[in-house]
């Protein structure tokens, strides 16, 4: 299977999930991007070690994540590029909402066909750390692409107390064990 357009459909009528087919994936625009590709943290490494100093930063404190064990092949947290299926301005909507001073921020709109399904899962949070994964389906994009209360309720508690959020608390992730060329994406700014 060579693209998402054949992807098998999966029922779960116990979640809420959007009823349009999900087409574009998310990434924030890296501060420090080198280049015209995507890399997962750990090819970085390999590729422009200076940079890589700089994107694992964004882990500190938390840097056990990056050791967590991802169910496509022999992987890692950071052996895969992570996305989300929540467009960026609902996550911008919930922060705003829950109190948060914001400016623009960049993101590329990714095409969902420019991945190989069996190079790619979905991560699931349970509370406040992700144990369940899904394969890809044209259901389970569309199950990830809602963003949840719990998420809502975070971003509410965190800024509340002083906090800054993390950005993707509770949001499914999509992992995706490969590089992407920038060239077919498009770059947006919420």
């Amino acid at each position: 299977m060579n693209s998402f357009e054949q992807l098998p459909r999966q029922s779960n009528e116990s979640q809420e999930s959007h009823e349009e087919p999900v087409e574009y994936l998310y990434h924030r625009v890296p501060d420090n991007l080198v280049g015209d590709t995507l890399y997962p943290l750990n090819e970085l490494r390999e590729t422009h070690p200076d940079v890589y100093e700089l994107a694992k930063s964004k882990y500190e404190g938390r840097e056990e994540i990056t050791e967590k064990t991802i169910p496509i092949g022999d992987s890692t947290w950071n052996d895969a590029l992570q996305f989300t299926t929540v467009h960026p301005h609902k996550i911008k909507e919930a922060l705003l909402a829950a109190g948060a001073q914001l400016s623009s921020t960049e993101w590329y709109q990714i095409p969902v066909s420019l991945l190989k399904p069996d190079h790619a899962v979905i991560g699931f949070y349970s509370g406040d750390s992700m144990e369940n994964f899904k394969p890809v389906s044209e259901e389970s994009l569309k199950e990830s692409a809602t963003l949840p209360e719990t998420t809502k309720q975070y971003y509410r508690e965190q800024l509340a107390n002083g906090e800054r959020p993390f950005l993707f608390h509770g949001i499914p992730h999509i992992f995706y064990k490969g590089s992407i060329l920038l060239k077919d994406c498009t770059k947006i700014t919420v």
